[in-house]
């Protein structure tokens, strides 16, 4: 092996350390996972009250999610059977966890806990891989 072909093996060694290093040092992938959930049940005629939404987020979603979670108030808007303009008051679940499994089926329990409980026809999730930092006025 040449000096040339020496020098361009170890060049790409080099690259793929560096490469390796930026994707697989760094902690633990987080993840952002929003869930739409429609306010309106009993084919429109009913809402959640809040103190139904509060005991849900107490039953559901902080036993699996005790670190915590976020809740927006949000007014949606959709097409019923494709067609018919719909409104319908919603509440936005936002979730910031480590990506694995377990989060991702977390999600999916609620989610399917929700529709199951205020009879919703669909929840949204909406899932974003982000960088997580957490300011807490340490260097």
């Amino acid at each position: 092996m040449n000096n040339r072909t020496r020098l361009r093996l170890l060049l790409l060694l080099a690259a793929m350390l560096v490469v390796g290093c930026l994707s697989g040092c760094r902690s633990a992938e987080w993840r952002e996972y929003r869930l739409f959930c429609g306010q309106s049940f009993d084919n429109g005629t009913k809402e959640v009250t809040p103190e139904e939404w509060e005991r849900f987020c107490d039953e559901v979603v902080a036993p699996e999610f005790p670190d915590g979670f976020t809740v927006c108030d949000a007014s949606g808007r959709w097409l019923q059977e494709g067609e018919i303009p719909v409104r319908e008051k919603t509440k936005i679940l936002l979730i910031f966890a480590p990506d694995s499994r377990q989060t991702r089926d977390a999600v999916e329990r609620i989610a399917t806990r929700y529709r199951a409980r205020f009879q919703q026809e669909s929840v949204l999730i909406v899932r974003q891989d982000v960088e997580v930092e957490f300011n807490t006025g340490e260097d």
